[in-house]
């Protein structure tokens, strides 16, 4: 058998099951091209949905506060929240953050950008040696749950959990970062103060 002769029953084979051949390379493709569209709408989504964070910040350099807020670029619906421990704002017993209304009910819509900030208690008391039951906890879980309108997935409401879990002890021992504009500030404070005297 020649050279010739292999190809011409290469090409009489491709002849009769071009069709077949046509048929799955057709498929081949379909699945492909619906694979990366299907890829492409996640990662679509995954950029356009709600992402809520929650993070502790230091305010005035004195009050330790949490921060929660929709950095994501669509709404949050449904937003729930649960505390794993009580938190009483300043150590008062009638200020247990987990029965404020953010925390008892929720918000039915947080839009891109919205924020809530709570303060929890001077700096110093997170770190006290002598605890008492309304001394802040050194560490807290806080569950968010909430829902937005899922692109990929055809305007279908889905819903996410997730933990954020902020370790107040974790920072002890080191330094709090300073604004360096509330420093010039008082800075100048003192100097108009020297200044008066």
């Amino acid at each position: 058998m020649n050279l010739t002769d292999i190809l011409n029953q290469v090409i009489d084979y491709l002849k009769k099951y071009s069709n077949i051949i046509l048929v799955i390379i057709t498929g081949i493709y379909a699945y492909l091209t619906r694979k990366v569209l299907i890829n492409t709408r996640n990662e679509h989504e995954s950029m356009m949905r709600p992402y809520i964070i929650i993070n502790s910040f230091l305010r005035d350099e004195a009050i330790v506060s949490l921060l929660i807020k929709n950095v994501g670029k669509t709404a949050a619906w449904d937003v729930r929240f649960d505390l794993d421990k009580n938190i009483y704002q300043h150590k008062k017993p009638e200020r247990n953050i987990k029965e404020f209304e953010l925390f008892r009910n929720g918000t039915s819509c947080m839009p891109p950008g919205e924020e809530y900030r709570i303060d929890l208690s001077i700096y110093q008391d997170f770190y006290e040696i002598d605890k008492n039951a309304f001394s802040p906890p050194n560490r807290i879980k806080i569950k968010s749950e909430y829902s937005y309108e899922s692109i990929a997935h055809r305007k279908k409401r889905r819903t996410v959990i997730e933990d954020t879990i902020i370790d107040f002890q974790s920072s002890l021992n080191t330094s709090i970062p300073r604004n360096e504009i509330v420093k010039a500030i008082q800075e100048v404070s003192k100097k108009i103060e020297e200044l008066k005297k």
